[in-house]
Order: structure tokens, then C-alpha cells, then sequence
């Protein structure tokens, strides 16, 4: 029976869903599962209401029946007093009928009455009167009194009271008194339904709408209620709530920030760990591996999940590059304590797979919050390409590319530590200075792959010759230095000897042409006494260059009173008095006149620029005392753009000097033709409006020409094109002469002196002169002869038909001014 009823409900409530909308039928579920605390209170009260009307109407009830039972039985008291009183005489005498008239009499005057019944003492019936018994049989209330008289007992009364009336009445009363009972506990319910609304409901329905507001996520909205103590702290608690979820909120958009960043942060780092070039290996507090980057997987041979747990020197294997000693990991300094540290020696690591790596390397120690130390993280980088890098370029700085061997840098600084060693020691050592003879011959011939190919052989030809030990060097060009360690300068000149026999046996073949080279050597003594090292260098150089004086192809031994090493002294000396005097401007512009010979006039506007050195008392010095000194020690560039200068600036100043001028012949020296700062500064010179370019001739040696001839033919075409004219300076003194007048399109030979200032008495210089003057003039060029000192060689040249004549008989050499 209960499973048929279960299923009926079942039923039921599903036809009822099929009923309803889904979305009512949802909310309604909702509403009998959960109903709002109004209608809990509601139902709660009618409840309430209901056990109460029921207990007062059942007290009432009880009540009245009680109050109306005693009325009942006071009236039955009172009756039977009456009713026994008159009874009692007719049922003494057994009068029936008086006593039947006042049973009858006293039932129609109480309703209640339903019965009346007399019977003598043997329970006759003496009289009796009753009403409809079908009617009120089940509302009958009996009550029986004998009839004394004197304790004689005569009869007894008996009535039945129907109590339906009084019942009426007590439920009449009962319904009344319940109904008012209804009606105040309605009245009472709805005051305290609009009150609870009022003061719990509506404050909990604000909390309720602020709640579900915290809940979308509205963390602004408060509520303020005063209406009770316990809802305003219940407010309060909400509003505090809702603050703690701000706060709570805000915490956890910051720890959710936080978190992201944290998260970027690490991807940042994991990816920047995974990029970078540098090994990274963090440890523990123990010193064991907890992490490497692919760098490190790649340099230590060890994958993180194998090194993981290992002690760090397992892993991270370091030996002294140099001694191949192991080295101590910083990992473990950093655990101490120690805030950074860097790797201080040249640290080798040995990978797990034999690999050796150069690096470089940093660790600092890892601490928590408080500043405890919870591990180490090392930083390496492979250096070994950087380092084979340094140490190729160490070697490149002090080795020379072309023989490989060391440069004039690190022999300097070789010499100079040997010879501070000397000090402190008692040993000897000999310098030797080498300077090839003839090597530009082979240069110039046959270009500078040949020059090349035999600074090459010679250097290997003249280091078989060496000991182990000795310093061999290539100090520039073709000069090269040797120390000869611990050798005493007897055993010196022997080896220096050996090499200028080797060098001088050797024979170098290019392109089928041989050449024989020579050696000129510098060979100086040092021992404690000696100079420094930069001095020792000066006087071997001094040494070769008086071996070249004397003959070349020999040697030549420094000491001090050595009339050749004095000259040479005495260049020195002019070089640091040409240098002041172009620091100071002491040099001063001269001039000579250039005669015109086959006019037979005099003209003083074609001259030659000559300079003089001021020395500081304010006396003249002539070039032969110092160019030698400038052309050996490359200071003619600067001679030579000085003098450019100045006379550009004369001629700029004096322009009627310009306009009347016919020639004006500048010398330049062989360096300058190699210097393009000084060719531009010319160029530039000459494209000044003021200067005109046609009136300047610049005279060039021909030895200088010759010596330089591919630069000599890009300077005399670059200049030719601004209009200036060339002269070949001291021709007939060279080794070639009129062989390169074909290539050199110069516009002028100025014949040697050596030549002219003999041709009155010999007839071989006479010979030579006329010679030059005519193949000049079948090449198109115009002639000049210099030291005319006399009016006798003077006519010799106009007779020979010789162009110009320059000299002391014509002029000799005046200020510009």
C-alpha cells in the first residue's frame, strides 16, 4: 500500500511539473524547497495561532461546562428543595393527583426538566412527566433525592435534566469567545507580520540584496540599518564583510598580479636562461646540483635531470689552464657567505665528455627572506674562441705578419726587459742591426710580391744561423734586429759575421731574374754598464748606418769616439733642431735667379724657393747642414709643406709679384711624393683664385723620381693637371738617367753642378753636359745648368745652347722679402 501511494505522489507532482512551465515549475521547486523566512514566520504564527485558539477554546469549553454544570446542579438543588417540599405531603398522603399537578406545574416551569419521576418507597411510580425522549437522549443529566420525613423514608424523587440548552449556550460562548480569539491573534499576526517586515524582513532583504551585490562582485555597495541592535550588527558584520572581500579581493588581484609576474617573470627567466650564451648551474645549501641551462648541459656533458643531486665539483670539473692543477668551485665560497665571486685565474672546464672549454666565471650565493643562505647560483662563460682570439691577436700584435716573426714592439719590449735584468744579473748580451743592401732594387723590378717572397727566404736563411734562445725580430722594411742572448761581443761578431756570408751567398731568383743581396750590420755590446734599451737601439742603428757609409755589405761595431757614429750623432742633433724650428716657425724662405741664356736679356722673374734654418741666436743656416738630417729621419714632408705654405701665402700677400712673375721653381723631396695629405694641400694651394698654377715648376730629384717612380708619375699627373710644370733636379747624377725620360714627362733638366762647374777644363764634363742638353732637347724638354760660378762657363752654356743658367754669377741667394 505505501509503495502504491509513493508512486501515486510521484505521479502527482510529475504531472504537476508537466503542467507548469519549466522555468515556473523550477522556481516553484526552488520555492518548496527553500521558502522565503516571511511565509516561515507566517506559517510558524498561524501555527502558533491555531495550537492557541484550540488550547483557549478547549479551556473556555471546559470553563463554561464547569460554570454551567454548577449552575445546573445549584438549580437542581434548588428545585429538588422546592419539588420535595411540595411533593412530600401528597406522597404522605398519597394524594396522586396534587402530586402529579405539581410534577407536571414544576417541569413546564423548568425547560431543562426532561423527566420527572416520584415513586413510594417500594418503588412504585406514584407520578411522573417527561418530554420527547427520541430528542434530547444523549443531552440527559440525572439527579435522585429520597423523600424523608421525620427519618422516615417515603419515597424517592428522581429528575433528568437535559443539558442541550446549556450545551448550546457553552458552544455559542465557545465560537464567540473563539471567533474574538481568531480575529486578535489575526490582528496581532498581520501587526506582527508588517512589524517583522518592517524591522527583519525588509533590513534582511537589503542585506540580502547587498549580499547577492558582493556577490556579482560589487564589493562598493554598504548597507546602513538601525532598526534593531541585532540587524545593525548583522550590517555592520555584512559591511565588514564586504570589506575583508575588498580587501581580499584586492589581495588577490595583487597576489594574482603578483602571480602573473611571477609567472612572466619565470618564463622570462627559463626562456633568457634557455637563450642566453652563458652556462648557468644553481646548487642547494649542500652544494648539490639543482639546475643547468642548455649551455651548460652542452659544456658540462651532464643533462639536469642526471646532474640533479650531484655535488657541484662532480659536474663541474675546474683545472688551472696553465699548471692543468684543479681549481676549487666558487659554488662553495658563494655558500660560505662570500657575496660575489669571479673566477681569478684562467679556469678550464673538463667536460663529462673530455671536452675542454676556457670560461670565465661568477657565482653569488642565493638567500631566503631572512638572509640565510638556501643556496648558489654560477654564471660561466665559454671564453675558449675569445681567448684563442686574444691569444692570436697577442700574437699578431707582437709578431710581424709578412715573416712572423716578432715586431719592433715586442722586440722593444724583450730588449728592455733584458737589459733590466742586467741589473740583476751578471751576464752579457750582444745586439745586432740589420739592414738589407739592394733590397729595393728588387722591390722596385720586380714589385713588391718579390720584396715580399725575399724578406720571407731571408728571414728563414738568417734564423738558421741563430741559437736557440736568441730573439730575431723584423723591425720594419727591410731592417731586422737580433738579440743574441747571453753572448759576449766576440762570439757576437762571429754570428754577425756568419749572417753577412749567408746573406751574401744567397742568391734570390724571381721570374727568372736573379739578384745577389747584401747585409749591413749594427752590432753593439750590453752588459750592466750599457744605456737603456731605447739608446742600445739608436746605436746599433748608428752601427749599421756607418756600415752602410763605409762600403755597405759589412759590419760595424759601436763605441763611443767612432768618428762615424759622431756624424751620425750629429744628425740626431739637427733632427731635434729642424723639429723645434718648424714648431717655432724659425725657417726662412730665400730665392736665386734663373737666367734665361739664348735671349740675351736678364730677367729676375724666374726664380727658385731655397730655405734656411734660423737657429735661436738668429744666425742662418744652410740646407746642406740639415735637409740630410730631415730627408734620413722623414721630416722632409713637413720641410717641404712649410715652404709650400709660405711662398702660396707670399705670393697671396704680393699680388703684383704674382702677376709679374714667370716662373717660380719649388723643391720637393722623394718622401713627399708618397704623402697624399701634402699632394691635396698643394692641389688646394693652386685652386686658390690668387695663385696661378701655370707659374709654378716643381723640381724633383732624379734619384727620388727614380727611387719612386709610380708615385713620382701619379704626382707630376695630378699636379700637371692643375698646369704646374716639372723639373728632374740634379740630372746625371743617378744610376739610370735618361732611361726613365721617357716615362717622366717632366718640362725641365736641371744638369747636375758636378758636371758644369768642370766643363771650362774638362772635357769629359763638357762632353756630358752637351750630352744631356741635346737628348733633352730631342725629348722636348728645356735645360737648366746649376753652379754657373763664373762668366767663362756661363758662355760655354749659350754656346752649347744650353736654356738657363743658375748660379752664383748670375745671382746668389737673397731673402723672399
Amino acid at each position: 500500500m505505501g509503495f502504491l501511494e509513493a508512486k501515486s505522489q510521484q505521479e502527482a507532482v510529475a504531472t504537476q511539473q508537466r503542467l507548469l512551465p519549466q522555468g515556473m515549475s523550477e522556481k516553484v521547486a526552488i520555492f518548496l524547497k527553500r521558502p522565503p523566512l516571511w511565509i516561515k514566520i507566517m506559517l510558524s504564527l498561524l501555527l502558533t495561532l491555531i495550537l492557541v485558539v484550540l488550547a483557549v477554546g478547549e479551556l473556555m469549553r471546559l470553563q463554561l461546562q464547569a460554570d454551567y454544570s454548577a449552575s445546573l446542579r445549584s438549580t437542581s438543588e434548588d428545585t429538588f428543595l422546592l419539588l420535595t417540599a411540595a411533593a412530600l405531603e401528597p406522597v404522605i398522603s398519597e394524594d396522586i393527583p396534587q402530586l402529579r399537578s405539581i410534577v407536571n406545574e414544576t417541569a413546564r416551569l423548568q425547560p431543562d426538566i426532561h423527566a420527572i419521576r416520584v415513586v413510594n418507597e417500594e418503588g412504585v411510580l406514584l407520578a411522573s412527566s417527561s418530554r420527547d425522549a427520541d430528542k434530547v437522549r444523549h443531552h440527559l443529566v440525572s439527579f435522585s433525592k429520597e423523600l424523608i420525613f421525620e427519618s422516615e423514608l417515603f419515597g424517592v424523587l428522581s429528575i433528568d435534566w437535559s443539558t442541550e440548552r446549556l450545551d448550546n449556550e457553552v458552544i455559542h460562548h465557545i465560537n464567540m469567545m473563539r471567533y474574538w480569539v481568531i480575529a486578535s491573534l489575526l490582528t496581532l499576526t498581520l501587526i506582527i507580520l508588517v512589524l517583522i517586515h518592517f524591522f527583519a524582513v525588509r533590513p534582511i532583504g537589503k542585506i540580502h540584496q547587498h549580499l547577492l551585490a558582493l556577490n556579482r562582485g560589487n564589493l562598493k555597495s554598504r548597507i546602513d540599518i538601525h532598526c534593531s541592535r541585532e540587524l545593525s550588527l548583522l550590517s555592520n558584520a555584512v559591511n565588514n564583510l564586504a570589506d575583508a572581500l575588498a580587501m581580499q579581493k584586492l589581495r588577490e588581484a595583487e597576489l594574482e598580479s603578483a602571480r602573473r609576474e611571477l609567472f612572466e617573470a619565470k618564463e622570462i627567466a627559463e626562456i633568457t636562461l634557455h637563450s642566453i650564451g652563458d652556462g648557468v648551474i644553481s646548487t642547494d645549501v649542500d652544494g648539490n646540483v639543482q639546475y643547468l641551462n642548455p649551455i651548460s648541459e652542452r659544456l658540462t656533458g651532464w643533462r639536469t635531470d642526471e646532474a640533479r643531486g650531484q655535488p657541484i665539483e662532480k659536474v663541474f670539473n675546474l683545472i688551472d689552464e696553465i699548471t692543468r692543477n684543479a681549481l676549487p668551485c666558487i659554488i662553495r665560497r658563494c655558500l660560505e657567505g662570500t657575496e660575489t665571486v669571479a673566477s681569478e685565474s684562467h679556469p678550464l672546464l673538463i667536460g663529462r665528455n673530455g671536452l675542454e672549454s676556457a670560461i670565465d666565471n661568477a657565482g653569488s650565493p642565493i638567500r631566503s627572506r631572512s638572509g640565510e643562505v638556501i643556496g648558489a647560483v654560477m654564471v660561466f662563460h665559454d671564453v675558449t674562441a675569445s681567448r684563442n682570439m686574444t691569444r692570436e691577436l697577442q700574437y699578431q700584435a707582437a709578431h710581424d705578419s709578412l715573416t712572423d716573426l716578432i715586431n719592433r714592439k715586442e722586440f722593444d719590449r724583450q730588449l728592455f726587459q733584458y737589459r733590466e735584468d742586467l741589473r740583476h744579473k751578471d751576464q752579457r748580451h750582444t745586439l745586432l742591426y740589420i739592414d738589407l743592401d739592394q733590397f729595393k732594387i728588387v722591390n722596385d723590378t720586380c714589385g713588391h710580391a718579390a720584396g715580399d717572397a725575399l724578406l720571407q727566404q731571408l728571414s728563414q736563411l738568417i734564423g738558421n744561423e741563430l741559437r736557440r734562445g736568441d730573439i730575431f725580430a723584423r723591425l720594419g722594411g727591410d731592417e731586422f734586429g737580433i738579440l743574441l742572448n747571453e753572448c759576449p761581443l766576440s762570439f757576437g761578431i762571429e754570428i754577425a759575421e756568419s749572417i753577412r756570408r749567408s746573406v751574401e751567398r744567397f742568391r734570390f731568383v724571381w721570374n727568372d731574374i736573379g739578384f745577389s743581396i747584401g747585409s749591413s750590420i749594427g752590432i753593439v755590446a750590453i752588459t750592466s754598464t750599457s744605456a737603456d734599451a731605447a739608446r742600445l737601439l739608436e746605436q746599433a742603428d748608428e752601427a749599421c748606418y756607418s756600415a752602410k757609409e763605409l762600403g755597405r755589405n759589412r759590419y760595424h761595431v759601436y763605441t763611443a769616439k767612432d768618428d762615424q757614429v759622431i756624424g751620425r750623432q750629429g744628425e740626431m742633433n739637427w733632427l731635434g733642431k729642424v723639429n723645434a724650428a718648424l714648431a717655432e716657425d724659425r725657417l726662412v724662405l730665400y730665392q736665386q735667379t734663373i737666367l734665361p741664356l739664348q735671349q740675351g736679356g736678364c730677367s729676375e722673374n724666374h726664380i727658385e724657393i731655397l730655405v734656411r734654418l734660423v737657429e735661436p741666436d738668429g744666425s742662418l743656416v744652410l740646407p746642406c747642414a740639415f735637409i740630410p738630417a730631415a730627408e734620413r729621419y722623414g721630416l722632409m714632408p713637413k720641410v717641404d709643406h712649410w715652404v709650400v705654405s709660405h711662398t702660396m701665402d707670399w705670393f697671396r700677400r704680393n699680388p703684383e709679384k704674382m702677376k709679374a712673375l714667370v716662373l717660380c721653381n719649388i723643391n720637393l723631396s722623394g718622401k713627399s711624393l708618397s704623402d697624399d695629405a701634402l699632394l691635396s694641400y698643394i692641389e688646394a694651394q693652386l685652386d686658390s683664385p690668387e695663385i696661378d698654377a701655370s707659374k709654378f715648376c716643381f723640381e724633383l730629384t732624379e734619384t727620388a723620381a727614380v727611387s719612386n717612380l709610380a708615385l713620382a708619375l701619379n704626382f707630376i699627373q695630378r699636379l700637371k693637371q692643375k698646369g704646374c710644370l716639372f723639373a728632374l733636379d740634379d740630372f746625371g747624377s743617378g744610376m739610370s738617367s735618361f732611361g726613365y725620360l721617357k716615362i717622366l714627362p717632366v718640362d725641365y733638366l736641371k744638369i747636375d753642378g758636378m758636371f758644369v762647374k768642370d766643363i771650362v777644363h774638362d772635357k769629359t764634363s763638357r762632353t756630358m753636359v752637351a750630352s744631356i742638353n741635346e737628348v733633352g732637347h730631342v725629348m722636348g724638354k728645356r735645360t737648366i745648368a746649376e753652379f754657373v760660378e763664373n762668366d767663362e762657363i756661363l758662355e760655354h752654356l749659350r754656346e752649347m745652347g744650353v736654356d738657363f743658367a743658375q748660379g752664383y754669377c748670375i745671382s746668389r741667394p737673397a731673402a723672399l722679402e
